[in-house]
């Protein structure tokens, strides 16, 4: 029907349709046109490329000692049920057969009561002792194996503070972070001076043993993938893909199909903070038309020409028309063209969208 006309005639003879053959200019010419549906042009980003995949599990392991002892004892209060944790953890990796443990590290923490130097030795012994223990049970071949520790964990103390429903806590807290208390001895031993000691108490029956921990971290390697294994991989176990191999995947199907979509979001799912996926998960948020998602995404996203595409291509589907031409207009005239051409078919159809209501 496009560039037919409508005429509206008056029959005043009882002429009919001869009336209006013979009428050569239509009264009232009305032109009928399709309306303007956007259909949003985007610009995906390319992932960075990993050299090599590495990545690391972690966690904090809170095991029980002896008073001043730093030896291991498996069986030990709740160190079963700490142990077996790392263990898993280490399982898990081991477990993988893409994966290769590169180095486990780990740190001990001891809590501020006593004396800094006994405190060290404690940290230090203590952190030894579950290195030693791992590597009793586990032939690394040539994975580093690194220990640190720090004897007192006055950062974990201020932040459990400063959570607490304690109601001298900012005094605990003024001392915690004064500065000219470089002795942390000095330090300790103020804490316990707070309204007659009682804070103190609460210090050493409900935070202090939780200070006293071993973070430990297995870092690995995971190998590359050919574009069919990454494939098949995305559906069964989208955790060993890198973005960048998740990307290849979705250039193997055509843009805007029901597959191409999925894998941008599963990419999201397995890498929820990362800044490119959270982009291109709001270009395809904005192609399927869930908004609203792709509002969730945008905060998130990497910022930059692409970015700035998504917010203008956004407001043009919410009738923010003003604003999208003026985040378009300057994309228009790009250095990457697909970033221009994208924002040229976007300006394109805005303008055709406005004649179309003049």
């Amino acid at each position: 029907m496009d560039k037919s006309e409508v005429s509206l005639v008056a029959d005043s003879c009882g002429c009919g349709w001869e009336r209006l053959a013979d009428l050569r200019e239509p009264l009232f010419p009305i032109r009928i046109a399709e309306p303007v549906v956007f259909n949003p042009a985007l610009a995906y980003m390319a992932p960075r490329v990993e050299t090599v995949k590495a990545r690391a599990l972690q966690g904090k392991a809170y095991l029980d000692f002896p008073v001043n002892r730093t030896e291991i004892h498996p069986d030990y209060r709740n160190n079963p049920r700490e142990l077996a944790a790392i263990r898993a953890t280490i399982d898990s990796v081991r477990q993988n057969t893409y994966a290769s443990i590169t180095e486990v590290s780990i740190k001990g923490y001891a809590s501020p009561e006593g004396s800094y130097a006994n405190n060290t030795r404690l940290a230090k012994g203590r952190a030894e002792a579950l290195l030693a223990y791992i590597r009793g049970l586990y032939d690394f071949g040539a994975a580093r194996m690194t220990v640190e520790y720090e004897p007192e964990d006055w950062e974990g103390l201020e932040k459990a503070v400063d959570e607490s429903g304690l109601e001298d806590k900012e005094d605990l807290l003024a001392i915690i972070r004064d500065a000219s208390i470089a002795d942390p001895d000095r330090r300790d031993a103020k804490l316990k001076t707070v309204a007659g000691g009682a804070p103190y108490r609460f210090l050493l029956q409900e935070i202090y043993p939780a200070l006293r921990h071993s973070d430990y971290s297995v870092n690995y390697t995971i190998r590359a993938f050919t574009v069919e294994e990454a494939k098949d991989l995305i559906y069964k176990d989208p955790s060993q893909l890198s973005l960048a191999e998740m990307y290849q995947v979705a250039l193997t199907y055509e843009v805007g199909s029901p597959e191409y979509n999925e894998v941008f979001e599963i990419a999201v799912r397995v890498y929820p903070d990362d800044p490119v996926s959270n982009l291109n998960a709001a270009f395809t948020a904005i192609r399927t038309g869930r908004l609203d998602a792709a509002h969730r995404y945008l905060p998130k996203a990497e910022p930059g020409p692409n970015l700035d595409l998504a917010r203008g291509v956004l407001a043009l589907l919410e009738g923010k028309h003003d604003e999208a031409e003026k985040l378009l207009t300057p994309l228009a005239a790009h250095d990457d063209p697909g970033i221009a051409e994208a924002a040229q078919e976007n300006l394109r159809q805005l303008k055709a969208y406005r004649e179309y209501n003049e």
